[in-house]
């Protein structure tokens, strides 16, 4: 009997630069700053939940949508043999405001266009719902990296502190 391999909750944290709308994703930051910081976070099911917060630094979240989703999936989820209909991709905008990104325009796996929807109350509170209903299921220690590296609120027993 072969065992089932499971993949730990926090698959990846990291910062990215788009110097400009169009512009292709690097890994790093410029001048200490990040157009975003990432997460990939694995749920139950093969299900898989993109976090990002935008860095302020370079294109927007928002302004480069298509190439921050092409770029992940390509480099970081598509190996995992999840489909790109399975993937949450939620973000907190430069304004402070969360969000979901949703691929609109896609040949094969490549995204061209998106469309966005604002996640219920466009709080963190919403962004936190969105993983836990996708099966993510994350420890205390797990929670406050995650909050760490993208500079979200600290969350205490389900509240933001």
């Amino acid at each position: 009997m072969q065992a089932t391999m499971t993949q730990p909750p926090i698959g990846g944290l990291f910062p990215l630069v788009v110097s400009r709308a169009g512009a292709v994703p690097r890994l790093g930051l410029a001048q200490g700053k990040a157009t975003a910081r990432v997460a990939i976070l694995h749920g139950r099911d093969g299900r898989v939940v993109v976090v990002m917060t935008d860095g302020n630094h370079g294109a927007s979240i928002t302004n480069s949508a298509e190439e921050l989703v092409s770029f992940l999936y390509h480099l970081h989820i598509q190996a995992l043999n999840v489909a790109l209909e399975d993937i949450r991709w939620v973000y907190r905008d430069s304004d402070g405001n969360w969000d979901e990104i949703i691929p609109a325009l896609v040949l094969g796996t490549s995204v061209y266009g998106v469309k966005f929807r604002p996640l219920g109350g466009r709080a963190q509170a919403d962004a936190l719902s969105v993983i836990a209903a996708e099966g993510v299921s994350l420890s205390d220690d797990e929670k406050a990296l995650l909050c760490e590296e993208l500079e979200m609120l600290e969350v205490h027993e389900g509240k933001e502190a």
